[in-house]
C-alpha cells in the first residue's frame, strides 16, 4: 500500500541577524496580531460587520515596515515565545531583511485553507514591496 504524502509543514526556518528562527503563521500568530493591533469583532448585525480576523487579513495585504516587523514577530510566537519585537528589530538591523518578506508571504499563504489558495486576490505583501 502506498503511503499518503506528508502534508507540507507550516514551519519555515529562517535566519535573521545570524540567528536561526522558525516561523509559522498559526492561530497563535493571528491572535497576537489581533491583540497587538487592537482588532475586535464588530457587533453582529451592524452594517459591514467584520471579525477581528478579517481585519487582520485585510491589513496583511498592505504592510508597511512597522507592520511587517510585527507580523514577522507574530509568526515567531509558536517556536520563540520569548523573542521580543525589539530584539527582532536588532537582529534585522544586524542581518538585513533580504528575502524575509517573500518568505513571510509564503508562510502566510501556506497557512491559508486550500480553497483560499486557489482564489485570485490582491497582490501579497511581498509582491507590493517589490514595486
Amino acid at each position: 500500500m502506498a503511503k499518503a504524502p506528508k502534508p507540507q509543514s507550516p514551519d519555515k526556518p529562517i535566519t535573521v541577524g545570524g540567528r536561526p528562527l522558525t516561523i509559522r503563521f498559526s492561530l497563535r500568530a493571528m491572535l497576537a496580531l489581533r491583540d497587538k493591533w487592537g482588532y475586535e469583532d464588530d457587533e453582529p448585525g451592524t452594517p459591514n460587520a467584520r471579525t477581528g480576523d478579517q481585519k487582520v487579513l485585510e491589513r496583511l495585504d498592505n504592510l508597511g515596515m512597522k507592520d511587517f516587523v510585527t507580523v514577522l514577530w507574530a509568526a515567531t510566537r509558536t517556536h520563540h515565545p520569548d523573542l521580543t519585537e525589539e530584539t527582532l528589530i536588532d537582529m534585522m538591523d544586524e542581518g538585513g531583511i533580504d528575502g524575509l518578506k517573500a518568505t513571510l508571504d509564503s508562510v502566510i499563504l501556506a497557512s491559508a485553507p486550500p480553497d483560499a489558495k486557489k482564489k485570485p486576490g490582491p497582490p501579497t505583501a511581498a509582491a507590493k514591496s517589490t514595486r
